[in-house]
């Protein structure tokens, strides 16, 4: 049974084709990318699998659940996290409450428990905390920990929108342009960031990302879209001569040349 397994999606908006019949799995334990020029559907298709939107026709099975058949809110309990191409987090909140947001759906505590503070909810919060706690140095945010996300630098709020995907705890994440915003420096440690999340956390990653360097040295496996059809799938070395992605970046008259993804 694949770890995610997506069959013939389509999706349309209004006369705009997004996606069409797209179809490709996802092995637990890899680190695989979407690629593809701007307006190829990588988004949307991110956007299908996190449930945000509905496709018109085709399946999703993670870890041989449907997904279609599942609500936003449970997807993420499904252990299915995701980060957004702009930090989408509360600008106002502290790094330490942003995240502490990520343990939201693994709360049992009652209402009247969290009301008459009890010691089963004592013992719950302080639970949530230390698993936060070890988010927060597992990413190095401790500097930012206390601050308030709006006056954190881009990249570091980029870091705290991952850390609050990690707080819940996911078997499987989706990073929409990770390295968006960030200083060469800050997209070397986002790959390392990356690649200990896989070997230390044992979670299960496709990312949708502009930098082709990145792509190249961190994915397993590139699927490429372009106006909403995969036309190319492998490793990275082969997705770098295939003549239908160097069509689509370079156009017809320069298919064949090389691509610089470096």
């Amino acid at each position: 049974m694949a770890f995610l397994q997506v069959e013939d999606l389509s999706l349309q908006f209004g006369g705009v084709v997004a996606l069409k019949d797209v179809s490709f799995t996802i092995r637990r334990g890899s680190i695989s990318s979407i690629i593809g020029p701007n307006g190829a559907g990588k988004t949307t298709l991110i956007n299908c699998i996190s449930r945000i939107y509905r496709p018109d026709r085709g399946h999703i099975f993670f870890k041989g659940a449907d997904l279609l058949k599942l609500r936003p809110d449970q997807v993420a309990m499904h252990g299915i996290a995701r980060t957004f191409q702009n930090p989408e987090l509360f600008s106002r909140m502290t790094t330490l409450d942003n995240l502490l947001l990520g343990r939201h759906g693994r709360m049992k505590t009652s209402l009247l428990g969290a009301a008459v503070f009890s010691p089963q909810t004592v013992g719950e919060e302080l639970r949530h905390r230390e698993q936060v706690e070890r988010v927060i140095e597992f990413l190095e945010l401790q500097s930012a920990r206390d601050q308030i996300v709006a006056n954190l630098p881009y990249g570091t709020r980029k870091l705290v929108e991952l850390g609050r995907a990690l707080a819940m705890e996911p078997e499987f994440l989706l990073l929409d342009e990770p390295s968006a915003g960030m200083s060469a420096e800050e997209r070397q440690d986002l790959k390392l960031w990356i690649e200990d999340i896989r070997d230390e956390l044992g979670v299960t990653i496709l990312l949708v990302e502009h930098d082709m360097g990145l792509v190249m040295r961190i994915s397993e496996t590139v699927f490429v879209l372009n106006y909403g059809e995969k036309i190319a799938e492998g490793p990275p070395d082969m997705i770098l001569e295939h003549p239908e992605v160097q069509k689509a970046y370079l156009g017809t008259e320069d298919a064949g040349a090389p691509v610089n993804f470096a």
